[in-house]
This record gives structure tokens, C-alpha cells and sequence, in this order.
């Protein structure tokens, strides 16, 4: 299943991955370790596999970089706060700890920052004259065209104020224009708002993160058996 051309889906992507994690995991069987089952671990595979599909879509807008540096660091806080705060787990130096927590956020906001991307807008000079006459080679040509397809040569070209498409060429290529102006591959509508690709990007990668650091919490909620 293709989305929009771009590779699979998320969710297509995604049920691949847990179909191979679910048949590989069998293998510890063969190492003596014992078969358990808890409900807790269905709770872990929920958000893990919720936090798999936000991180493929966090990689297929904001790209590889962002998102798996983003969802990377975000895990690795977010675990850190589950065993020291709530957990209570103690570290061997305060100091240490906070040390580099702190390069890690710094570390996070300067790969984010130089991961991303400008356009590089040319801008090629055109003189006054040139766009005249760019802009008549372009219109005399439709204009041609109209006043064939007219049988009343002195009949008026009446613009279209609904925007609905009369048939006429100047017609077709001022709505083609017009769709070209409103398309835009880098915004894209989510819950009724336009987003900038590239920010729901990071926030799916954001979601990965918290999600991922907190997949192991069933496990140690799990009574012993």
C-alpha cells in the first residue's frame, strides 16, 4: 500500500515490524527462558507499536535525522524521569547526571537546528522590458486561441467572478494556475488546521519518544510470578 506516492503507510510499515517482532520473539523459548503472560505487556505493545507508526510518520516529514534524533532523545528523558521520580532509582552522581542531561538537550536543539533545511531561492534579474515582452509571447498566443473558438469576434471576455471553468483556454490555464498556487506539499491539513509538514513531523517523533521511554513501565508494574 502506497501513501500519496512516498512509500508505504505508517500503519502498513509498522504492521510489518510487529509481525516480525512477534515471530522472532518465540526464539527465547530455545534459550530456557520460561513462557510468561501478563496483561501489562499488552499495554507495552500498545504504546510501542502507537509510538512505531508516529515515528514513521515523524520520518516521512521531518526526515530521518530529525525525527530519530528527536525521538531519541525524548527517550531516554523520559525513561530517566520514570526511574528517578517515580520509581525512585538512585544515581551515582547528581552532578554527573545533570551534567549530561544538559549536553543532551543541547545536543538535541543543535542537531534539530542544523538538520534543517533552506531553499535557496535564486532570484535572476529581469529588466522592465523583458517582462513585457515575456509576458505578451505568453498572452498573444491564448488570445489567438480565444478569438477562434469566439463566432462573434466582437463579443467581450467575461471574467468568471465563482471560479468556475467557462471551457475557454484563458479560463483552463488561469484555473490550472490558481490550483498550482494552492497547492503546497509542505502544508498539509490535520484535525481541520494547516500544518507545516515538517512541524507535525517532530511532534510524531516527539510522541515516539514519550511513548518509547515509557514501554518498559508495564514490565517493572508487573507483579512477579
Amino acid at each position: 500500500m502506497v501513501n500519496g506516492g512516498k512509500g508505504p503507510h505508517p500503519f502498513v510499515l509498522q504492521t510489518y515490524k510487529s509481525a516480525m517482532y512477534f515471530l522472532t520473539s518465540w526464539i527465547v523459548l530455545l534459550l530456557g527462558v520460561d513462557f510468561e503472560f501478563t496483561p501489562w505487556g499488552i499495554v507495552s505493545g500498545l504504546m510501542w507499536v502507537s509510538g512505531g507508526v508516529c515515528g514513521i510518520f515523524g520520518i516521512r516529514n521531518a526526515g530521518l535525522a530529525i525525527s530519530v534524533g528527536t525521538w531519541s532523545s525524548i527517550t531516554v528523558l523520559i525513561s530517566f524521569c520514570w526511574g528517578i521520580f517515580f520509581f525512585g532509582e538512585q544515581v551515582l552522581s547528581v552532578g554527573g547526571t545533570a551534567f549530561g542531561i544538559l549536553m543532551m538537550i543541547i545536543g538535541f536543539i543543535g542537531m534539530a537546528y542544523f538538520s534543517s533545511f533552506k531553499d535557496e531561492i535564486i532570484e535572476t534579474p529581469v529588466t522592465e522590458e523583458a517582462s513585457l515582452e515575456m509576458t505578451r509571447d505568453l498572452t498573444e498566443p491564448l488570445l489567438e486561441i480565444e478569438s477562434e473558438t469566439n463566432n462573434d469576434n466582437d463579443e467581450e471576455i467575461v471574467e468568471d467572478t465563482a471560479g468556475e471553468n467557462d471551457g475557454s483556454p484563458i479560463a483552463e490555464v488561469s484555473q490550472s494556475c490558481q490550483q498550482d498556487d494552492d497547492t503546497n506539499d509542505d502544508i498539509m491539513m490535520f484535525c481541520g488546521i494547516k500544518w507545516e509538514r515538517k512541524v507535525l513531523g517532530v511532534l510524531g517523533a516527539c510522541v515516539d519518544g514519550i511513548l518509547g521511554g515509557s514501554t518498559l513501565i508495564p514490565m517493572k508494574l508487573a507483579p512477579s510470578m
